[in-house]
């Protein structure tokens, strides 16, 4: 009696496999600024993935109300700099300040919550990219990182120096055709781990 009430409270395996296997993953959406450099370096970071990402590419387009929606719904709990990207978005008169002075200014705040505020002004918005598979944003080098950290294999922190896999062209690489020195910088998230026990 006990088994059958354990067995009754805890999920199946079939029903886990099922949830993962349903689960579709939605393309990485970006509104790209063709005017701007940084923009053009973003995306450029993105297409070096595209074997691993699908991307969405909205060119010299304002952010959509479903678009709009989905962040403020979804994705402004999951991160800070969520929250403080949609600040810069909304208040790009003040995009030099730190992400850190922007979330402490909570006059601002009370404005992201309405569509109707934000800036259409003429083609200088800032690059914004949306990871609906993860519920963040990005728009700069660092927090597409924090994107792209979610879709690599070994958890790579920094995607700076990093390529993306290359095709093998059915060859095998020995281990002696790879640099040592080629990842010199890339910690293991394994190793990063066992790191922080001592």
């Amino acid at each position: 009696m006990l088994r059958s009430f354990i067995n009754s409270v805890r999920p199946s395996a079939t029903a886990t496999v099922k949830s993962t296997a349903s689960r579709t993953i939605k393309p990485i959406t970006i509104y790209h600024n063709p005017n701007s450099l940084y923009s053009h370096n973003l995306l450029n970071k993105l297409t070096n993935f595209n074997s691993i990402l699908d991307i969405n590419v909205h060119n010299n387009e304002h952010l959509s109300q479903n678009d709009y929606n989905f962040i403020i719904d979804e994705c402004l709990s999951i991160h800070p700099d969520n929250k403080s990207i949609m600040l810069q978005i909304f208040h790009p008169h003040k995009k030099q300040l730190c992400k850190t002075k922007l979330l402490k200014d909570f006059s601002l705040h009370d404005l992201i919550y309405d569509y109707k505020n934000l800036a259409h002004d003429g083609g200088h918005h800032l690059p914004l990219i949306i990871d609906f598979n993860n519920k963040l944003i990005a728009n700069d080098d660092a927090t597409i990182d924090r994107i792209l950290v979610n879709y690599l294999t070994c958890g790579i922190q920094n995607t700076t120096n990093t390529r993306p896999p290359s095709k093998l062209d059915g060859k095998k690489k020995s281990p002696s055709m790879v640099t040592s020195g080629q990842y010199n910088d890339l910690v293991h998230p394994h190793a990063a781990e066992f790191a922080d026990l001592f």
